[in-house]
């Protein structure tokens, strides 16, 4: 297993179709049959409705027609056997035109029902009886849906949402898309969503964390060899899919443990520069180079002193300009290492020429962030295997110049971009995005839109680059960055409202 195959299959996020062809290719290549399957996914769930509700509950099972509905009907035989324990199955749509596997667990459940009074049956459950219960369980539409809800589904989703009872919903809210999150006519919010075999890359982006509540797989009997997924959720779970970055021996001196190179700030803005080059030094580079315009030098030196400051240009300089690039390459070929080129540079004309000298000829691992970005156009002929960007929405949109109205837009137009350039490709925004060349894409798992407080950007950049110049491992080191930014992220105030599109 390795970082894009988590051995965590919670971690591997899939596309509806992704879910149904394991579906259907353990049924009819491997030969398990498709009421195992469903047997298996509802005592699991069964099992975690039990945890979560008390003894002698009252459950309200709304059930639509295919094997979501199917996957209800098992789950309500096992609860049912609990004592004291009781079950009304909402029919919403009728009891005609069922799948073959829900047709069949509808008879072992209404054939269970004339032994226990604890079960009954309805196909117009009044909205008292929504509000009465202890618990509801959303079995209306699985992953199939793709159009928005319809009557007489609509009018239960907004019984169910209206209800103080907490929601079980199974494999996916019903009224949400599984492969883009949106929320198709209305969609039920659940407290739990009950996930079978496979997580769903729909949970994470749009409406999806709206949604969907707490996520639980419930894992299914699929065979390995069968598997496939287009995604990796970033989570703190993830850090133990990554090996423990290894310096290749015992440092000897400063730079065997990996420099980075820093240009960034300018007047009025040194604070970038500064939280960037701390950040790098905190993450274990064995040494951090910051480049900076001659006039700011007194700034850097009252506040970095573990950092290497190297002036450039006169003593009245106080941003870069292309005549500044060949010092700036000469020191960087002197002690190779991971180049950081943006936070707080500006966007003069000036200094983006620097910067295209500088990059054009550099040879070093790139991380090219936050203003630097400004100058992506003019960048577009030159090889960029060797880059990683940074961008944040708007970034992605005035600079490189990306058109997206969505979650799933924005994921699209990333991964393409990271094939068509050769780079790899860090979207930050809710959620964050990282595409690589002919790879999985890899998606946050939790909340970011703390890191669009002021600061975070950098101290972010100033991380990956440290931890890139330690491990020589460009993914790992994104990754493990990321989560440690949110660890330190978590400790400040709630976020503003997801409305980030809109800005």
């Amino acid at each position: 297993m390795s970082i894009y195959s988590p051995k965590n299959r919670f971690l591997r996020l899939c596309t509806a179709g992704q879910s149904r062809q394991l579906d259907d290719d353990t049924i009819h290549s491997f030969g398990l049959d498709g009421s195992i399957l469903m047997e298996v996914a509802g005592l699991k769930a069964a099992d975690l409705i039990r945890q979560r509700t008390r003894a002698n509950a009252h459950g309200l099972f709304v059930c639509g027609k295919g094997n979501n509905a199917g996957d209800a009907f098992v789950i309500a035989r096992y609860l049912a056997d609990q004592p004291g324990h009781t079950i009304t199955i909402v029919l919403a749509a009728g009891d005609e035109g069922l799948s073959p596997d829900a047709e069949r667990n509808l008879g072992l459940l209404r054939t269970l029902s004339e032994q226990n009074a604890g079960i009954q049956f309805t196909d117009a459950a009044e909205p008292e009886l929504y509000n009465s219960v202890d618990y509801i369980v959303d079995g209306m539409i699985g992953t199939g849906l793709s159009s928005d809800v319809r009557e007489p589904l609509l009018g239960c989703i907004k019984r169910v949402n209206s209800s103080p009872a907490q929601t079980f919903s199974l494999d996916i809210p019903t009224g949400l898309h599984c492969d883009d999150g949106q929320v198709l006519g209305d969609c039920i919010h659940a407290d739990h969503t009950i996930t079978f075999g496979t997580n769903k890359i729909g949970f994470y982006l749009e409406s999806g964390p709206d949604m969907c509540g707490d996520i639980h797989l419930a894992e299914l009997p699929f065979p390995k060899h069968l598997r496939s997924h287009s995604g990796i959720l970033i989570r703190p779970e993830l850090l133990n899919e990554t090996p423990e970055p290894k310096s290749p021996h015992k440092a000897e001196h400063k730079y065997q443990k990996g420099a980075v190179h820093i240009i960034a700030g300018s007047e009025g803005m040194t604070g970038a520069a500064i939280m960037a080059a701390r950040s790098a030094w905190k993450a274990g580079a064995g040494a951090v180079f910051l480049y900076a315009p001659h006039k700011l030098l007194p700034i850097y030196e009252q506040t970095l002193p573990e950092i290497i400051k190297v002036p450039v240009g006169t003593a009245d300089s106080h941003s870069f300009n292309p005549d500044h690039s060949r010092s700036v390459l000469k020191k960087i070929e002197e002690k190779p290492g991971v180049v950081l080129a943006g936070p707080g540079i500006g966007r003069s004309e000036e200094t983006l020429q620097f910067i295209q000298e500088v990059v054009s000829r550099l040879d070093q691992p790139l991380l090219l962030d936050a203003d630097a970005l400004s100058g992506w156009k003019a960048l577009a002929s030159l090889d960029k295997s060797s880059w990683t960007i940074t961008p944040h929405i708007g970034e992605l949109r005035n600079a490189v110049g990306l058109s997206f109205k969505t979650d799933a837009d924005r994921l699209r137009e990333v991964r393409e971009l990271a094939e068509t350039e050769g780079c790899t490709v860090l979207s930050k925004g809710y959620p964050a995005f990282l595409a690589e060349p002919g790879r999985e894409f890899f998606c946050t798992g939790y909340d970011t839109r703390l890191f669009a407080k002021a600061g975070f950007g950098d101290v972010l950049a100033g991380t990956i680059a440290g931890k890139m110049t330690v491990s020589k491992q460009k993914t790992d080191s994104i990754i493990t960055a990321m989560l440690d930014i949110y660890t330190i992220a978590s400790h400040f105030p709630d976020p503003e409202p997801r409305d980030i599109y809109d800005r």
